[in-house]
C-alpha cells in the first residue's frame, strides 16, 4: 500500500495533467457543443410556440386569414432566429391545427370551425414550398469552434506531455549513468590507462606525427596534443566499462577548448547518452564554423589506428 502511495505522489504531476487532458475533451467536445445545441433547440421552441399562437389569434379573430399573412409572421422568426426556419409552412400550419385541438378551453365544434380554416389556408401554400429542406447539422459554428480548438488544445497538450515525459527520461537515463559511470571510473581506471596509452603508442608510431605533450595526473588539460602537416589536434580520452559517457564529460571537453586554436577528438570506446549526444551537435553547431570536433568511438586502439588514416587525410 506505501509502494502504490509513493507511486501516487511521485507521478501526481502527471495525475493531473491526464485528468486536465480528459476534462477539456469532456467540455469542450461534448459539453459545450451540447449546451450550445441546446439553446438553440430552445430558441427554435420558443419561436415555434410563439409563431403557433399568433397565427391561431389571426384564424379566431378573422375567417379570412391567408397565408401571405402567416409567411410575414414566419419571415419575423427568421430574423430572430437569424436562420431560414425549419419547418414548411405546411409542417408550421398542422402543428397550429393540433394546438387548437389541444385547447380544451374551446367546445369541441369551435375547435373542428378553427381546424377547418387552418387547412383551408394550407391549400393556399405554393407546392414548391412544402418541399422538405436538406436536413442540415444543429450544431453551431460556435460548437464546431469549441470542438476544434479543444483537439487542437488537447493534442498540444499531449505533445507537450510526451516531450517532457522524454525529458523526464532522458535527465533519469544521465542521473543513473552518471552513478554508474563514477563507479566504472573508480573500477577501469586501470584498464583506461592501459587504453590511453595503447592510443598514444599508435599516434607516436604514425608517420608524420609528432608528439607535443601527453597529459599528466590532475591536469586539467586534454589528454594528448600533437601535431601533424601543420595541423594541431588535441584529444580527449575517455575509457568506461559499464556506463555510457555522460553530460558532464562532453560539458568538460568543450570546456577545455576555450583559449586554444585547432581540432578536438573525443575518443570514447561506450556510447553516449541522448542527453550528452544532443549537447555535443548543439555545441559542435554552435562552434563549427570555427573548430573541428569529432566524436571518436572505438573498442580498442586496434580500431583507433584503423580509423586514423582517415581521421588525418
Amino acid at each position: 500500500m506505501k509502494a502504490l502511495w509513493n507511486i501516487f505522489v511521485k507521478n501526481l504531476s502527471n495525475i493531473m495533467s491526464l485528468i486536465g487532458i480528459i476534462l477539456s475533451i469532456y467540455f469542450g467536445v461534448y459539453y459545450v457543443p451540447a449546451w450550445l445545441e441546446d439553446a438553440e433547440k430552445q430558441k427554435f421552441y420558443n419561436a415555434q410556440a410563439s409563431l403557433e399562437q399568433s397565427i391561431k389569434e389571426l384564424i379566431f379573430s378573422d375567417s379570412n386569414c391567408t397565408y401571405p399573412e402567416v409567411q410575414s409572421l414566419v419571415k419575423a422568426k427568421e430574423i430572430i432566429l437569424n436562420k431560414s426556419y425549419p419547418l414548411t409552412a405546411d409542417q408550421i400550419m398542422i402543428k397550429v391545427e393540433a394546438s387548437f385541438m389541444d385547447d380544451k378551453f374551446l367546445p369541441l365544434e369551435k375547435r373542428r370551425q378553427l381546424i377547418a380554416e387552418s387547412q383551408l389556408i394550407r391549400k393556399t401554400i405554393p407546392p414548391n414550398l412544402n418541399k422538405a429542406e436538406k436536413k442540415k447539422s444543429s450544431l453551431p459554428l460556435l460548437g464546431w469552434l469549441s470542438v476544434i480548438f479543444t483537439l487542437a488544445a488537447t493534442g498540444a497538450a499531449v505533445y507537450g506531455y510526451y516531450l517532457r515525459y522524454l525529458k523526464e527520461k532522458e535527465t533519469q537515463e544521465e542521473i543513473s549513468n552518471q552513478v554508474s559511470q563514477v563507479e566504472a571510473e573508480f573500477i577501469g581506471q586501470r584498464n583506461g590507462y592501459t587504453f590511453e596509452s595503447e592510443i598514444v603508442k599508435a599516434l607516436q608510431n604514425y608517420p608524420g606525427i609528432e608528439m607535443v605533450w601527453q597529459n599528466q595526473p590532475m591536469d586539467w588539460g586534454f589528454d594528448i596534443e600533437f601535431t601533424y602537416k601543420q595541423r594541431t589536434i588535441f584529444v580527449e580520452i575517455k575509457y568506461l566499462t559499464s556506463s555510457k559517457v555522460g553530460l558532464s564529460s562532453i560539458q568538460k571537453f568543450f570546456h577545455k577548448q576555450k583559449g586554444r586554436q585547432g581540432e578536438f577528438w573525443f575518443v570514447h570506446n561506450s556510447e553516449l547518452t541522448k542527453m550528452s549526444q544532443n549537447r555535443f551537435e548543439e555545441l559542435n553547431e554552435l562552434f563549427g564554423s570555427s573548430r573541428s570536433c569529432k566524436l571518436i568511438q572505438v573498442g580498442s586502439a586496434a580500431d583507433f589506428r584503423e580509423k586514423l588514416k582517415a581521421l588525418l587525410s
